[in-house]
C-alpha cells in the first residue's frame, strides 16, 4: 500500500480512497489540483495498484505471523482458517 501526500500542507487533511480495482490517479486525477489548493491530500493506492509489484502483502504477512504463532501445517495455511483464530 502506498500513500502520496500533496496539496496545501497547512490545510485540513483529506484522505482519498479509490474505488475497487483502480488507483487514486484514475478516480481523482481530474480534481487533485483543485482539491490541493485548499486541502492537504493523502492519496492511497492499494496493494496491486501501487506500482511496487507487491500484491496483498499485508494479508500475506498476517497469514505468515498467524501460522508461525499457531504452528504451521498445510491444514492451517489457508487465509480463512488463520484469520478466524
Amino acid at each position: 500500500m502506498k500513500f502520496d501526500e500533496m496539496g496545501n500542507m497547512s490545510g485540513k487533511n483529506l484522505m482519498l480512497l479509490p474505488g475497487t480495482c483502480c488507483d487514486y490517479q484514475t478516480n481523482f486525477g481530474s480534481v487533485l489540483d483543485d482539491l490541493g489548493k485548499k486541502y492537504h491530500l493523502i492519496c492511497v493506492n492499494y496493494d496491486g495498484f501501487d506500482g511496487t509489484g507487491g500484491i496483498f502483502t499485508i494479508l500475506i504477512y498476517v497469514n505468515l505471523i498467524c501460522n508461525m504463532s499457531s504452528g504451521f501445517s498445510e491444514e492451517k495455511s489457508s487465509r480463512g482458517q488463520c484469520l478466524e483464530q
